[in-house]
């Protein structure tokens, strides 16, 4: 009668006929392991790891007799019922027999001493498994598996939570890569990595890959991906240590197949995941791929994608990705050439000047016709700035210049702006400390993040926001504010 395995096995071979090996020299078929693998696996059909699974089965039903019963007890534990060696090692320590008290590198060896008779000729003498042969072809597709790609990622499906997940993997010589404190990312997936791969080594090129995707928000070719990677902090911190080379494509793709953080848009082009970035970057992202939306609907799109908190990052969108181009207050658009469109306040004093007399849809016209798509409230004070608004009109506007005396009356008096500069105590304290800090610097300039925290107890005393600070620099003509470097910069004239 043909246990489970070999009628799976008879299943998917394409001879019905095929049995067990011809071999004198090995154990009756009752006592003996064998399964065939074939070199590509239609869908439907048992997978190659399904396939080490059944065998391990297989091997768990024998009697195993004819092995002494230490190697068997390690067999059987951690092949068969897929204990670490750790475990398996504190198993044996609690038996109370001192011949099966072993230490854990000893219950190491003898695993690597199985590992190695399983996947041997069959016609070689054996000492951890006598009895059990697995047939050539298989052995020699389990050898051909471990050395043919630097690993792959294993996704949805019962062999993640497979006791024997430990034991198979170790017979296709890969080690398992999972949820830890290097990669947080990889929540649900197993990263089966090669063996002979540092671990080190290969969490340099999944944190350079993470970060060049993030950071760039924008999908990017392999070929981007590949070139990006020596200019990244995390490559460049482990080429220092060790020299790394030109990154190896076969591992950059291992990490670009995990789909549980990067996402595969066509044959050759790839993007992080909408969950894995930041508030600014997420941001950025709704922009490109609209490409003209309203703020009101990025706040909309934030909220229905997963986004958390008040988005309050709409000031550094610009700085961060200058191809996020603001259109007054209530629009933002995407300009591949980082190009930003002009002044809607300037636009309207060019065409107040221009045109003199107006109606106010003329204007509004004007800003469409550019592109701009700006709230009529905004665009009315841009208006007022320069022109005057009749009284029994209020869409009709003159450049206050060219009012005709005679029907002064007719116009709304243009309201005067005061020139008194209000100066409060605590103003001319944040002052003098912003000036006190950067003369106490040996350059003479400091980040403007790092003299902001230096005033905070300023603005704490006085009961005052810390976003009055960053309107103080611009107002004094004895400090610059500059950028470098994509930080914000004061330095002392």
């Amino acid at each position: 009668m043909l246990s489970e395995f070999d009628k799976i096995e008879s299943s998917c071979n394409d001879d019905p006929s095929a049995t067990y090996a011809e071999n004198p020299g090995a154990a009756s078929p009752e006592t003996e392991v064998e399964c065939q693998v074939l070199s590509e696996l239609p869908r439907g059909r048992v997978s190659l790891f399904d396939k080490i699974d059944l065998m391990l089965e297989e091997i768990g039903k024998l009697p195993l007799d004819r092995i002494s019963p230490l190697y068997a007890f390690v067999l059987r534990q951690f092949y068969v019922e897929g204990k670490g060696v750790r475990e398996v090692g504190s198993l044996l320590r609690q038996q109370g027999d001192r011949k099966l008290s072993v230490s854990d590198e000893r219950v190491r060896t003898i695993v690597q001493s199985i590992r190695r008779e399983l996947l041997q000729d069959e016609t070689q003498k054996r000492l951890y498994t006598k009895g059990i042969h697995v047939r050539r072809e298989f052995v020699e597709s389990l050898n051909q598996y471990a050395a043919s790609s630097v690993g792959e990622v294993l996704t949805k499906g019962k062999m993640l939570t497979n006791p024997r997940l430990g034991s198979i993997a170790y017979l296709v010589n890969r080690r398992i890569v999972k949820n830890d404190t290097t990669m947080p990312w990889v929540k649900h997936d197993v990263i089966l990595l090669n063996a002979d791969i540092d671990k080190k080594l290969f969490n340099t090129y999944y944190h350079s890959v993470f970060y060049c995707l993030q950071r760039e928000v924008r999908p990017m070719t392999f070929g981007e991906v590949v070139r990006r990677l020596p200019d990244q902090s995390q490559w460049t911190n482990r080429a220092a240590a060790a020299d790394m080379g030109e990154p190896d494509e076969a591992m950059v793709r291992l990490v670009l197949s995990h789909n549980e953080v990067f996402e595969r848009l066509d044959d050759d082009t790839y993007q992080m995941r909408f969950v894995h970035l930041n508030q600014t970057q997420k941001f950025a992202r709704i922009i490109f791929e609209e490409k003209d939306i309203a703020l009101s609907e990025i706040l909309n799109q934030y909220v229905m994608r997963g986004g958390t908190g008040l988005c309050t990052c709409t000031s550094m969108v610009r700085r961060v990705y200058p191809w996020c181009v603001p259109v007054g207050k209530s629009k933002w658009i995407y300009k591949p050439d980082c190009q930003r469109m002009a002044n809607p306040a300037e636009v309207v004093r060019l065409f107040c000047t221009e045109r003199v007399r107006f109606r106010f849809e003329e204007v509004m016209e004007h800003l469409s016709s550019m592109g701009m798509n700006i709230k009529p409230a905004s665009v009315r004070c841009y208006v007022m700035k320069h022109c005057r608004r009749r009284i029994d009109d209020s869409n009709d506007f003159c450049l206050t210049d060219h009012v005709p005396q005679q029907e002064n009356s007719l116009w709304y008096a243009k309201a005067r702006v005061s020139r008194r500069k209000r100066v409060t105590p605590w103003v001319n304290e944040v002052r003098s400390r912003m000036v006190e800090i950067l003369r106490e610097n040996p350059d003479h300039c400091v980040r403007q993040n790092e003299v902001l925290r230096q005033c905070m107890p300023i603005f704490r005393k006085a009961g005052i926001s810390k976003n009055n600070f960053y309107k103080i620099p611009s107002q004094m003509e004895e400090i610059a504010v500059e950028e470098r470097d994509g930080k914000m910069m004061l330095r002392l004239l």
